[in-house]
């Protein structure tokens, strides 16, 4: 499923009325490198001083972005909780590998004014970079720093609001455009690495997403042939996490390098896109009497296999061959611009690519 990228605030609702704790939660709200900010205000309809009534983030993934308590969606919708955090500090860590909060006391100056009413007034900070999360959350008085380590950077991650004993109200979200940096969240548990494994003719890749990585592009001569290992990340669930072939020009031979122009792109379970107007791409695909059916073929990609993808290339007419797990797969590109300069790049969804070796004869 496509990454959703607008949320219907509080489940269109203006506010939340949380009696026993989960009673009432709203859609998560999508932590990406922009910074997210939230601010609510809240009054507690409990008698005890503080205790845990309150407003609660919920840290979770799942494929509708909403968080799920039944056992039937939870296995439906791949639910997966990393952890919750509420506003007073307090944390739980469920999925997540670790999550550490520091609380910082604000100076006499820097404290907000609290307007003359019942009500708390929190400002929430929240983003993710790669697999770590920070939330931060401001009551005027203290701030609460939590830093989690998901279990590894391929899931989503969303923050959902809920409460106990609480009416929470004047919730506002505002996303930042500008993008942080690794250097934004420090570190608390290393990086979940899938290709610790022998590296051939150019760096191994592990790709976390969909091509949210690639290797650098590698010219097309006739006779070339391009030979790795590809293994299906833990989270691997569907046919398209496999690797996908893209064939491209830019002036440095990168992948969204400076003039970029993508001719093809074809994914190893047959599917084809088919450039961007200025190619005209002729796909062949087959089911040998290898292929099984495609339940057998994600296992298989999830064990992992060895790839051979072959070029032949005449002119501006590229063709480009493979046969993987009773796929075979035959791709004819005819290049319509003025460039020369083609190169093929390995990218895909969820998997982890190793000991890419480049032939030529």
């Amino acid at each position: 499923m496509k990454e959703r990228t607008t949320i219907q605030e509080l489940a269109g609702k203006s506010e939340l009325s949380c009696g026993t704790y989960r009673s009432e939660v709203s859609e998560g709200i999508i932590l990406m490198p922009y910074p997210t900010t939230i601010e609510l205000d809240y009054t507690s309809d409990s008698s005890e001083s503080w205790g845990d009534s309150g407003p609660t983030f919920i840290l979770f993934d799942s494929l509708d972005g909403r968080v799920h308590q039944e056992d039937l969606t939870i296995r439906e919708l791949n639910y997966f909780e990393f952890g919750e955090i509420r506003c007073n500090g307090k944390t739980e860590c469920r999925g997540a590998r670790k999550m550490v909060t520091r609380t910082l006391t604000k100076s006499k100056e820097s404290r907000r004014s609290k307007p003359n009413s019942s009500a708390k007034h929190f400002v929430v900070y929240g983003v993710r970079y790669k697999d770590h999360v920070l939330v931060r959350i401001d009551d005027g008085i203290k701030e609460y720093e939590t830093t989690i380590a998901l279990p590894d950077a391929t899931r989503y991650s969303y923050l959902a609001l809920t409460g106990e004993n609480c009416q929470i109200f004047n919730v506002k979200i505002d996303k930042s455009e500008e993008m942080i940096d690794e250097q934004t969240i420090p570190r608390i548990a290393e990086e979940v690495s899938y290709i610790d494994a022998p590296q051939g003719d150019i760096p191994n890749v592990q790709i976390d997403g969909f091509r949210l990585q690639s290797t650098d592009g590698i010219p097309i001569t006739d006779g070339l042939t391009l030979k790795f290992h590809t293994r299906s990340l833990p989270t691997a669930r569907l046919i398209w996490h496999c690797p996908y072939i893209s064939i491209f020009h830019s002036k440095d031979g990168k992948v969204n390098g400076d003039g970029y122009c993508e001719y093809a792109l074809i994914r190893l379970d047959g599917e084809n896109w088919h450039g961007e107007g200025k190619a005209e791409n002729d796909l062949t695909v087959r089911r040998t009497h290898a292929f099984s059916d495609w339940d057998i073929w994600k296992k298989t990609n999830k064990d992992g296999y060895e790839v051979s993808v072959s070029f032949s290339r005449r002119d501006n007419e590229i063709v480009m061959t493979t046969n993987n797990l009773g796929i075979s797969i035959i791709n004819s590109t005819i290049i319509q611009d003025h460039n020369t300069d083609i190169y093929v790049a390995l990218t895909g969804d969820l998997c982890a690519l190793t000991n890419i070796r480049i032939i030529r004869e």
